[in-house]
């Protein structure tokens, strides 16, 4: 063995390799031929026969060291082709690449250059401009003073601190332009110049943000004023209050107006419904969703027809979650405890069936249902009979639910609170307000319910 280099077998040598074969061929041919001595010995051959019959032993042997001698030069031979051609390849790309990085460069620094040229350009014209418009007003001076014109030593100094005038400027422009630009001041002068661009373009935009804006100043004032109209009476929660509320308040027809049914009516009902989530600021698109609001209760004013914003059905529908787990005291109840209640709740959302990787997510939840009360085998026997990760056993085990079935269970609570907002009535919440002459109206998604005493609620 080679001192120099390790006892593994990259630090061996090749004439060290060769022993170690020749070893292995001479061990494996004593073995044969002990095992054929003993067979012949027992069947009763005599010496000499035994001799002549193990002599082929060493001849295949001598044939096994060859064979894997050529094998192992066709293996070293392809495996340096194949690293030649590699080394080969990516030292064409990796030129090409640096030819194409070499002219991009050069085609953004022409770019750059051709542009600080115009400015240039443009600067010297208008020097010249304002230059012959002072010659022209000098000229058009009647009388000079005569004080100034005598003087023999004061002179006043030219303000032009060059003395070579404009051609040393153009001549100092000229060096400018021809000397060589670095990368990083190149990507500054761009940036620069789409900074501009985008200044510009607000500036253009900005009169349009303004009528917009005064606009909704003016529904905002409209709205205060016919607030200031209409009573705000509190929450009724019995039958005595109301008929007291009736007595103080004989012009007020039905309900109050914060428990219209469905939706937000004014922009103020919004603010305050929206008060209850202050998590939702921290967003960066909070404040275009806030205009957009905006602008869609101002239209509701004027009496436009426009789609209601993403935004205002969220907040809605978190406000009928909460009004609905403070009277129930708790979230709704959707019970998916088997593969038969998914299927109920995909026949009526069969939308969900047309997904890409539906057939996935429903293998996994046959897999959480037969998981997660099965503690007689191990996780990895139950993670190679179902075709899934150990870490997938793991979390149905301890009831983490997979995609489909808490997708699933969320629609239907979304479900069950919109069809208890459309069946239950206002009287069924805040008392047995047996009269007549009162519509049963619907429960409004309004935030000043939240003013209700819960413990008031039967």
């Amino acid at each position: 063995m080679n001192p120099k280099r390790g006892p593994g077998r990259e630090g061996r040598d090749g004439n060290e390799r060769d022993r170690d074969r020749k070893d292995m061929a001479f061990n494996l041919a004593k073995k044969m031929q002990d095992m054929e001595r003993k067979k012949l010995e027992a069947k009763g051959v005599s010496p000499e026969e035994i001799k002549a019959r193990l002599n082929p032993i060493w001849q295949t042997a001598d044939l096994l060291l060859k064979n894997q001698a050529e094998e192992l030069d066709k293996m070293i031979r392809a495996k340096k082709e194949a690293l030649g051609q590699y080394a080969g390849k990516s030292k064409k790309s990796l030129s090409n690449l640096g030819q194409r990085t070499a002219s991009e460069i050069n085609n953004i620094g022409s770019k750059f250059k051709g542009i600080l040229e115009g400015k240039r350009n443009l600067r010297n014209r208008e020097k010249e401009k304002n230059d012959t418009g002072s010659e022209k007003k000098s000229s058009q001076q009647r009388e000079p003073s005569l004080a100034k014109e005598n003087k023999p030593k004061g002179e006043i100094p030219s303000k032009r601190k060059n003395p070579e005038g404009r051609e040393g400027k153009d001549k100092r422009n000229q060096s400018d332009s021809q000397t060589p630009i670095s990368v990083k001041d190149l990507f500054k002068g761009v940036r620069k110049l789409q900074k501009e661009k985008a200044a510009a373009q607000q500036e253009s935009a900005g009169p349009k943000e303004l009528v917009r804006r005064k606009d909704i100043e003016k529904t905002e004032q409209r709205q205060k004023e016919s607030e200031r109209k209409e009573v705000e009476p509190r929450p009724i929660r019995t039958k005595s209050e109301y008929e007291e509320f009736k007595k103080r308040h004989p012009h007020v027809e039905d309900m109050p107006h914060w428990f219209r049914f469905g939706e937000f009516q004014t922009q103020q009902e919004f603010d305050k419904a929206q008060e209850n989530y202050p998590y939702l600021e921290s967003k960066k698109s909070f404040e275009k969703q806030i205009d957009e609001s905006k602008q869609y209760f101002a239209d509701k004013l004027k009496g436009k027809e426009t789609p209601k914003p993403a935004f205002v059905k969220k907040i809605e529908a978190r406000e009928g979650r909460r009004i609905y787990e403070a009277v129930h005291k708790g979230p709704p109840e959707a019970k998916i405890e088997s593969i038969q209640d998914v299927d109920k709740l995909l026949d009526k959302d069969p939308e969900k069936r047309k997904h890409h990787n539906f057939r996935e997510q429903y293998h996994h939840d046959k897999v959480y249902f037969e998981v997660t009360d099965d503690w007689s085998k191990m996780e990895k026997e139950l993670a190679h009979e179902h075709d899934v990760s150990e870490s997938t056993i793991c979390n149905y085990r301890r009831k983490y639910e997979p995609y489909l079935i808490s997708n699933l269970r969320k629609s239907e609570e979304t479900r069950i609170i919109n069809d208890w907002i459309e069946t239950t009535s206002v009287d069924e919440i805040h008392g047995d307000v047996s009269n007549p002459e009162i519509e049963r109206k619907n429960l409004g998604i309004n935030p000043q319910i939240r003013n209700i005493d819960l413990e008031s609620i039967n």
